[in-house]
């Protein structure tokens, strides 16, 4: 029974399928991240795809194997009741092909077998990847200007090329308004301090509000809420079911819909939940303001 359980394959698959998912972990930890947004994900995305492709080279594959017998080595269990790390010898197993291609066949032995499954593995997915980064970059197309970098060498007629681009996917926009609006938070955002200081798209946001200027820049201002809000992933729904597990339990069955949203909204929200309590003060100055500025009607 441990003859047939360990293998040398099974080192080799451990080691290589342990690189690859540390590679593939820096994404999705930062599609789970509440900072991200689409320029750090295509970038990330990039750099995953390009850090597969170095392993996927049959040097890269021989290291590994290199690896796991050396680790083979290091246990004296196996050198002693299995033997040398070497891939068992088996029959061949014999593969058909089409008559017009090949008549005879091809045998495949239980090395080129781990070879042939280490390439396939890293072709998938790099073309996975590859088809989620594509239908992201068509989203960052649409707003790449909005980069710090790029929005402060933009001209008119560049800003309203841009512009239109926008308008065909969202008809809330106009060309000449849009253009305008992001012409003159140029002039207003980077004349700033605060450009030195931060320099990303939700410090735009962030200046519009602090300085007053929904007003003034409202298209601009909702351009920016509509790329701070764009999904990325689906972390945060995974994470409101996951949060509805722990709540909804057979002690609270009985609980009505607005009670089971709100603690879902305070547990998923437990870092300003947590802030709120521990400030309670700025808190209830907020609440205030907010029904200070409301407009005096029946309703409210």
């Amino acid at each position: 029974m441990f003859n047939k359980i360990i293998k040398l394959g099974i080192f080799l698959n451990l080691i290589w399928w342990n690189k690859i998912l540390q590679i593939i972990d820096v994404v999705f930890r930062l599609l789970q991240s509440k900072s991200n947004n689409l320029f750090l994900v295509v970038q990330s995305f990039q750099s995953v795809v390009d850090k597969l492709n170095v392993l996927r080279t049959h040097d890269q594959y021989n290291a590994f194997v290199t690896e796991a017998k050396n680790v083979w080595s290091n246990f004296d269990i196996f050198t002693d009741v299995l033997g040398p790390a070497e891939f068992p010898q088996k029959r061949t197993k014999i593969i058909p092909l089409p008559i017009d291609e090949n008549t005879r066949g091809i045998s495949l032995s239980e090395e080129e077998k781990h070879r042939q499954i280490y390439f396939e593995t890293l072709d998938n997915m790099i073309g996975e990847l590859n088809e989620r980064m594509n239908g992201f970059s068509k989203v960052l197309d649409l707003f790449y200007f909005l980069n710090p970098d790029e929005l402060k060498k933009l001209n008119i007629e560049d800003v309203k090329r841009k512009c239109e681009a926008l308008v065909l996917q969202y008809d809330y926009f106009t060309v000449n308004e849009l253009s305008l609006e992001i012409m003159s938070f140029q002039s207003y955002y980077f004349d700033s301090k605060e450009s030195e200081s931060t320099g990303n798209i939700l410090s735009y946001l962030t200046f519009i509000i602090k300085h007053s200027l929904s007003d003034v820049l409202p298209q601009m201002e909702t351009l920016l809420k509509i790329f701070l809000t764009l999904p990325i992933g689906s972390a945060s729904a995974e994470r409101a079911m996951s949060v509805l597990r722990r709540l909804n339990n057979y002690l609270r069955s009985t609980m009505v819909q607005n009670r089971t949203s709100n603690l879902a909204l305070l547990s998923m929200e437990y870092e300003a939940a947590q802030h709120h309590q521990t400030h309670p003060t700025q808190l209830y100055n907020k609440l205030i303001i907010n029904y200070q500025t409301k407009p005096n009607t029946p309703n409210t």
